[in-house]
């Protein structure tokens, strides 16, 4: 167990030490422990910042979760490495700014930059970190997180990393060759070009998609005590249902700086910051804003959604009604 302020501090350390061991000029890199997204900005001058999520200093903490937060700030540092933000922004931006499509993108350049920041050598043990990461995201996935058409790109996302976590029995039959598809294309990853092209190819297939059929409701109508037959007995299924969520996100498009809404998404230089953007989650939004169904408000782990920064992030926890986004 280690008290908030030694993490904090060794993430730091462990930035430092990372950038320079990539032969990188000493720069303004910064650390900002704030808020529940985790995102990677480029500033004036070449400075970094890397935005984690905040933990409080006086608490103790295992080193599992030491490990997590150690593994969004190298994923967040792997972006300043090998991510061509500039390519990316103008892509997305000759398709409109679509929202979809930059999730799309942000699944195939995860694995590509994680690949590579693992083959660099810069950061010791690497791929155990990321690892740990992936499966405690994936953990806190439910039964029907990779049954959704919105989490198609998340469910490549994670296959394509090849980290031994397998989601692919879990997606929708009808969408498992498509997801296959995407896993295959990963290996051939080398550049970020290569990243966008599979994007848009993704995120064309998913066009004509739609989200299978509900399960059928196994609630039974039982007969009412007393009064009258036909009242809902116990267990006539009350629930609430989950259905598809809206598209487009309150009718905004893309706009998400990459570090999620989550790790919202605002890639490129400047004041927008690159996200982690693992999970979909989201609706199915091509950024004109129409929706597709009166879904549900109800978040869930797996979700992305939007911070109060204005990124997007991947919900990893629920805890006491507070969710923990990367």
């Amino acid at each position: 167990m280690r008290k908030g302020t030694a993490i904090k501090q060794a993430i730091q350390t462990t930035l430092m030490k990372t950038w320079v061991a990539a032969g990188r000029q000493p720069v303004q890199l910064t650390v900002r422990f704030a808020g529940t997204g985790a995102s990677m900005m480029v500033g004036g001058g070449g400075s970094i910042r890397v935005n984690l999520p905040d933990f409080k200093d006086d608490h103790a903490y295992n080193d599992a979760h030491a490990d997590r937060i150690v593994a969004m700030a190298l994923h967040e540092l792997g972006h300043a490495f090998f991510t061509d933000n500039a390519r990316w922004t103008a892509a997305v931006a000759a398709h409109g700014n679509c929202h979809t499509l930059h999730r799309c993108i942000n699944a195939f350049e995860d694995v590509r930059m994680e690949r590579a920041i693992i083959k660099s050598g810069y950061a010791t043990g690497a791929e155990k970190l990321l690892t740990v990461l992936l499966r405690h995201m994936v953990a806190g996935c439910d039964a029907d997180t990779f049954k959704r058409k919105e989490n198609i790109a998340f469910a490549i996302c994670v296959d394509g990393r090849g980290y031994g976590v397998d989601v692919l029995p879990l997606v929708a039959p009808e969408f498992q060759a498509l997801v296959s598809e995407g896993i295959d294309r990963c290996a051939a990853l080398v550049t970020t070009a290569d990243a966008i092209n599979a994007g848009i190819w993704l995120w064309k297939a998913l066009k004509p998609l739609k989200n299978p059929p509900p399960p059928p409701d196994d609630g039974e109508e039982g007969e009412g005590e007393g009064e009258g037959e036909g009242e809902k007995g116990e267990g006539e299924g009350e629930g609430e249902g989950e259905g598809e969520k809206g598209e487009g996100e309150k009718g905004e498009g893309e706009g998400e700086g990459e570090g999620e809404k989550g790790e919202g998404e605002g890639e490129g230089e400047g004041e927008k910051g690159e996200g982690e953007g693992e999970g979909e989650g989201e609706g199915e939004g091509e950024g004109e804003g129409e929706g597709e169904g009166g879904g549900s408000d109800q978040i869930r782990v797996g979700d992305r959604v939007l911070c109060p920064d204005g990124k997007e992030g991947v919900v990893t926890s629920i805890t006491n009604g507070v969710a923990e986004v990367i």
